[in-house]
């Protein structure tokens, strides 16, 4: 099925864990082990383990910051042992929209908490740049993010990132 394939490709392409296309490098220390939670189902037959993995960040002038992620994994009992496994669709919920003046995003409902409060940061960042002076926006502009469930959406971030030298340092101040 599609959900095996692509874990089978991030697996092989040694993206499981990757997520350089967020501009993060994954530290496999104690935290892999980390356990944050696990639910059993009420039958015993599934499970859902979340996990926290570090990852660490280059924040420029040779400095990193450590970011910690949580990862939810699931597993399903198969005829002899626990098999990792593609999650229920409700595990996601129905799709979401949050519409700003210049950002609009889709997400699943289970991302909620924390789209909104990203949501509000990438649209104050992004009015604050077309009101830069010397800085135009077009007047249709929009950007349109979408935090997609698909299975291979993971794999298909790993050519986001970009340096953020010449685009904008942490305190929000843009460079020309």
């Amino acid at each position: 099925d599609e959900w095996s394939q692509a874990q089978r490709d991030l697996l092989n392409a040694g993206l499981l864990f990757d997520r350089s296309g967020f501009g993060l490098e994954w530290v496999p220390q104690v935290a892999e082990t980390a356990v944050l939670s696990q639910t059993l189902s009420p039958e015993l037959t599934a499970a859902e383990l979340t996990t926290l993995q570090n990852y660490s960040l280059d924040i420029g002038n040779g400095l990193t910051q450590t970011v910690q992620l949580a990862r939810t994994d699931v597993y399903r009992l198969g005829a002899d042992r626990w098999l990792y496994a593609p999650p229920e669709p409700e595990f996601w919920g129905e799709t979401q929209t949050v519409e700003g003046q210049l950002l609009s995003v889709r997400y699943p409902a289970r991302d909620e908490a924390i789209v909104q409060r990203l949501a509000a940061d990438l649209e104050a960042k992004l009015v604050q740049v077309c009101n830069t002076e010397g800085y135009e926006c077009p007047s249709d502009a929009r950007v349109r993010l979408d935090f997609s469930s698909r299975p291979n959406s993971l794999r298909q971030t790993t050519t986001l990132f970009f340096p953020t030298s010449g685009a904008a340092d942490f305190s929000g101040t843009i460079w020309r």
